[in-house]
């Protein structure tokens, strides 16, 4: 609306995957998301579980307002290291990585949120009493502090988009004006900057369910290590305390295939959804995209997650015209 304007616009309800909401919850998952994952052992597990007395986050995404204690530093950035070492992909875990040599990692909105996190670790090894301690820590969260990877493309893509869309002949043929390219390079999403800070949208949330008259809808990808199922589902739990309304229930594809899993919470009015998407990452739609069309169709026509019509499609193994005939002769 331009600037001025009286008008509202009716917002019937939103949807928000793998979203960062609130820094406590969201960010003390990822050590116990880590080992439910096997991405680090039940021994390493244990450490960060007795040395933290299960407040993670303090030490995950340390910050100047919250004591991080060293035994616990440790043994976080040790149960994490292999999850954040660069050698899987943080936000699909179930994705391969590129291992071309020559490849270049593209900056992104989620490269630069984990950006963010990457200096709050430095500052926090930094402001360690001892050289001793400093150089312990920094070689024990080497791998912790590389480079990110990448959650929005596909393995080895990102280079070869970068170097096709930089050249002439494509900007001519998609009619792109040069003088519209800012420094004169196409770079993805144009590397927005801005600040990270840890103030938690809860009380949003609080006020919206209290009111209960928006749809929401809070989904994730299980293959999500950083901003996790597990985080979403604690600050649902822990962090706004609403009563179940329906418990773990399955949802399935118009494939006829398991999607995931919903569940859904009292408010107000209208019931909060919980919603989990089988084997996707961070990016459900690109992971699954069937999966993600049949959960934003029922999402914009009520929420029924559960009664998804199944497709005219042919899906995997299914038993083809003439199969049955061939199966009978075969036997």
């Amino acid at each position: 609306l331009p600037p001025g304007s009286n008008q509202i616009i009716q917002i019937r309800g939103f949807a928000v995957g793998n979203g960062y909401t609130d820094w406590e919850l969201d960010f003390n998952a990822n050590v116990e998301n880590g080992r439910y994952h096997a991405l680090t052992s039940q021994s390493l597990f244990d450490k960060a579980k007795e040395e933290c007395d299960g407040d993670y986050a303090r030490c995950f995404w340390p910050r100047d307002d919250v004591d991080c204690p060293p035994g616990c530093s440790d043994a976080v950035q040790n149960a994490t290291a292999y999850a954040e070492d660069g050698t899987i992909d943080i936000y699909d875990i179930y994705n391969d990585v590129c291992l071309d040599p020559n490849q270049k990692r593209l900056e992104t909105q989620q490269t630069t949120l984990l950006g963010h996190r990457r200096k709050a670790l430095k500052k926090y090894l930094l402001q360690q009493t001892t050289t001793q301690q400093r150089l312990r820590r920094s070689l024990s969260s080497t791998r912790e502090l590389r480079a990110v990877i990448s959650p929005v493309f596909p393995t080895c893509i990102d280079a070869f988009t970068e170097q096709y869309l930089n050249l002439q002949e494509v900007q001519e043929a998609i009619h792109v004006k040069p003088e519209t390219i800012p420094s004169g390079k196409w770079v993805d999403c144009g590397n927005v900057e801005y600040d990270f800070n840890y103030e938690s949208e809860l009380p949003n949330y609080k006020e919206w369910t209290d009111q209960g008259n928006l749809e929401i809808l809070i989904y994730n990808g299980d293959a999500d290590f950083i901003l996790s199922h597990m985080g979403n589902s604690a600050w649902i739990n822990q962090g706004l305390k609403l009563e179940k309304q329906q418990d773990w229930t399955k949802w399935h594809g118009s494939d006829g295939q398991v999607a995931g899993y919903f569940e859904r919470y009292k408010t107000g009015g209208i019931p909060l959804t919980f919603l989990t998407c089988k084997g996707a990452g961070h990016m459900v739609p690109r992971d699954k995209p069937r999966h993600a069309l049949n959960m934003f169709e029922k999402f914009i026509n009520g929420g029924k997650y559960e009664d998804v019509t199944n497709s005219q499609d042919t899906p995997l193994c299914a038993v083809l015209p003439g199969m049955e005939v061939e199966n009978k002769l075969a036997g």
